[in-house]
């Protein structure tokens, strides 16, 4: 290769042939806009609404709900230890603002799709008596 030819292979060589130029921000942006396309699609391929959901895709529901809840449960205790870092000037403001913005930003998506889930699951009749009668869960 010449001094001018780019290398045309490699994360170094595919960032500079793409920009021109090597970035390290450029790095964290791309992976943010990679990480919201897993997200998307995940939410492209979820379970959807249905007339009557069956037990067993009510419990899907149930599992997906949970696994949300807890990750923002998760996430609020992080947010809080840091707010307990803040109060004992362990962390400085700039930092826990940030850390809030994104806190915040994960959070509401989070409820957003648990939201979500709930709407789908109450269309399915997963919170009906009947569903809970044919899995054998009713008293």
């Amino acid at each position: 290769m010449t001094k001018h030819t780019p290398k045309l292979w490699g994360r170094k060589g595919t960032l500079t042939l793409i920009t021109g130029k090597r970035s390290p921000k450029l790095y964290s942006k791309c992976f943010l806009f990679a990480l919201f396309l897993v997200f998307f699609f995940f939410a492209l391929t979820s379970p959807l609404k249905a007339e009557e959901l069956t037990a067993e895709e009510c419990y899907e529901f149930f599992e997906h709900i949970l696994k949300v809840q807890s990750h923002r449960k998760m996430l609020q205790l992080g947010v809080d230890e840091l707010m307990r870092l803040h109060e004992n000037e362990k962390l400085p403001k700039n930092e826990l603002d940030t850390a809030l913005k994104v806190w915040y930003t994960t959070d509401n998506w989070l409820k957003n799709r648990v939201d979500k889930l709930y709407d789908n699951a109450y269309a399915g009749k997963c919170f009906d008596e009947s569903i809970r009668t044919k899995s054998g869960d009713a008293p």
